[in-house]
């Protein structure tokens, strides 16, 4: 259940409350129970899910669950369609979620002050939206473009765990050299059985290797076989449709963290390639090259912009939520090679076994080899 949504006329995400005391002007004690039939039919054609972009909003009270001695179910926003169903369309993360308080990953709060990094961009967000750089209309924009291009591009996972842990154990594998294993070169006195080995399994699982040339990827293993385990049948986002925008927003933050003079103290620019840059940043970031059109320049123009304005006047504006559409990023593409892997004639197979099979083979090879010299 969507706890906050978009109003097109205050042009702002809102959770209820907020919601009913902008329609009741301010009145003293104002809340969702004071609404009249009149403004909940408003609402209904004004209010948007803040994810897919669907009307219907119907405001569900804040209640208790009976025979619950906790607190009480916070007021959250219901999308019905004309037929009473579920609104949302079926790729929002909301669909199917009524009663369940459930938050988007990929949101990042920029009003947070948990910690170095959310307090520096939260105040950055404050300056953006001062500056008229961006607004909450545009952050809804950026969340409707996110969106459109998961519905566009779907996959579905036909693979579970044991794919993932073949491709890891594939990424570790040193198949960077070759060589091709003959009985005579086992005669030598220190001959390694062990290295002959993996280069042999290099050899028969060549086309895996040449497959998997120049993806690099990072530590997702564990969060990989979640998501496969979580989604496993189902209909997902296809991350490739996002390289190009990701590329563009991590050549960003890496500019923008070794060039603005912030000090972010426990990330390291030059490393966010490969142990990821903080959330708060990636989603300015992609903000703001999605007001900039993606192009790289002009973001920077804009990140100048804001540097330089003085400090801002309303530290509140920051309270807004934005959009990190590079949430588990690497762990989708990890997803993605480990079904193509799974599709290969060679099919999934266990690495420790694979190499126990290889290193009888070759031991065979030379015993049938010296056999044959004698």
């Amino acid at each position: 259940m969507p706890t906050t949504a978009f109003s097109n006329h205050f042009r702002r995400e809102l959770d209820v409350g907020q919601l009913a005391r902008l329609i009741l002007q301010g009145a003293p004690h104002a809340s969702e129970n004071h609404l009249s039939d009149a403004q909940r039919v408003w609402i209904r054609t004004d209010v948007r899910c803040s994810s897919c972009g669907v009307g219907g909003a119907q405001i569900v009270r804040a209640t208790k669950p009976a025979g619950a001695r906790g607190g009480t179910r916070q007021a959250h926003f219901r999308f019905v369609g004309d037929n009473a169903m579920d609104a949302h369309h079926r790729f929002c993360e909301f669909h199917g979620a009524d009663g369940q308080e459930r938050q988007t990953e990929s949101l990042v709060d920029f009003g947070s002050a948990k910690t170095i990094e959310t307090r520096l961009i939260g105040q950055l967000v404050c300056k953006g939206i001062e500056q008229g750089i961006f607004d909450q209309t545009a952050i809804r924009g950026m969340r409707q473009w996110f969106f459109d291009l998961k519905a566009a591009n779907r996959f579905t996972i036909a693979i579970d765990s044991t794919a993932v842990d073949w491709l890891s154990a594939l990424l570790r594998h040193p198949f960077y050299q070759r060589w091709v294993f003959h009985p005579v070169q086992a005669q030598l006195p220190g001959f390694d059985w062990k290295q002959a080995t993996r280069q042999a399994f290099t050899e028969q699982f060549w086309p895996l290797f040449d497959h998997m040339s120049g993806r690099r990827l990072g530590d997702t293993k564990s969060r990989t076989k979640e998501l496969v385990a979580r989604f496993a049948g189902q209909e997902v986002f296809d991350p490739a449709a996002l390289k190009p925008s990701y590329e563009l927003t991590l050549q960003l933050a890496t500019f923008i963290g070794r060039n603005s003079g912030l000090d972010f103290r426990r990330s390291k620019p030059d490393e966010y390639r490969w142990n990821g840059a903080p959330p708060a940043l990636l989603a300015l970031c992609a903000l703001i090259l999605f007001v900039s059109d993606w192009q790289l320049n002009a973001a920077i123009g804009k990140f100048a912009q804001i540097l330089a304005a003085p400090d801002p006047s309303d530290p509140l504006l920051g309270n807004v939520v934005g959009l990190n559409p590079f949430h588990d990023y690497a762990a989708w593409k990890m997803v993605v090679l480990a079904q193509e892997i799974a599709e290969q004639p060679t099919d999934v197979r266990v690495y420790d076994a694979e190499l126990a099979r290889i290193e009888a083979e070759l031991r065979e090879a030379y015993h049938a080899w010296t056999q044959g010299q004698g």
